[in-house]
């Protein structure tokens, strides 16, 4: 934790009652326990389903794909901001 001060763990989430990615609300909490607005964050994940939906759905400034493959999203699934 040296790098980080807060690190959420969405398995922990639910089962402290909350929801998983891709709902929006873990994306909230994060924003919420750094002190930033949804518009000033950023998410970087190698899930567009549950990473990269999640952070559109919770109007992210960005969202960032990890993309391991090296393959291009589904023209009808979530659209990365950026890759890597």
């Amino acid at each position: 934790h040296e790098l980080f001060d807060h690190i959420i763990v969405g398995g922990d989430e639910v089962r402290e009652g909350r929801k998983d990615k891709p709902d929006p609300s873990i994306f909230f909490r994060a924003c919420e326990l750094t002190g930033v607005q949804a518009a000033e964050a950023i998410h970087i994940g190698d899930s567009l389903s549950s990473d990269i939906q999640g952070a559109i759905a919770a109007n992210l400034h960005a969202s960032v794909w990890i993309n391991c493959k090296g393959s291009q999203p589904p023209p009808d699934g979530p659209q990365p901001t950026f890759q890597l």
